[in-house]
């Protein structure tokens, strides 16, 4: 089974894409992987914190024990640059699959998600046959912070149908 929070499914035009891609490129990428991304990255990961839990607040347990100097070390600096110089084109290839899925599926989004709009969560929805959807009012992109019930019930649901699937299946 599936269970899909706060994700980008469907190619839109995204700023993000040409501000955090240039680390991926070849020979310049690993010189400001090494350089000034980790430094800019410091600088920027507050603001980008705050939009990405807005317009709760960031949980206090997150500000606390995210390891930001981890997500800044050079080699996660470069994956995060390839994952977004890739994810419009990846949301394109595979979108045009979507309705082919099969497994028992939730889609979660928070309606006031400022990195990635809930739309897509219900776009994504109205082509998984038999997917379940949750929007929840007022909720940021960080559903599993600032709901994890919201997302610990459909695993669950999700878990019960797989299961319950494989037995009709296998006997």
């Amino acid at each position: 089974g599936l269970v899909l929070v706060s994700g980008y499914y469907y190619p839109t035009p995204r700023s993000d894409v040409a501000l955090f891609s240039p680390p991926a490129l070849p020979l310049i990428g690993d010189l400001l992987s090494y350089s000034v991304a980790p430094l800019i990255g410091e600088l920027i990961a507050p603001g980008m914190m705050d939009r990405a839990f807005s317009p709760q607040g960031v949980s206090p347990r997150f500000a606390r024990d995210f390891p930001t100097a981890m997500a800044l070390r050079p080699s996660q600096v470069k994956a995060f640059a390839e994952d977004s110089a890739h994810m419009t084109t990846a949301a394109e290839r595979l979108s045009a699959r979507y309705r082919s899925l099969f497994p028992p599926t939730a889609v979660l989004a928070g309606d006031a998600d400022q990195i990635v709009s809930y739309r897509q969560a219900q776009r994504l929805h109205g082509e998984v046959a038999g997917s379940r959807l949750d929007i929840l009012p007022g909720g940021s992109h960080m559903v599993p912070h600032i709901a994890p019930e919201r997302v610990v019930r459909p695993i669950d649901g999700v878990a019960s149908d797989a299961a319950a699937s494989s037995r009709n299946v296998y006997g």
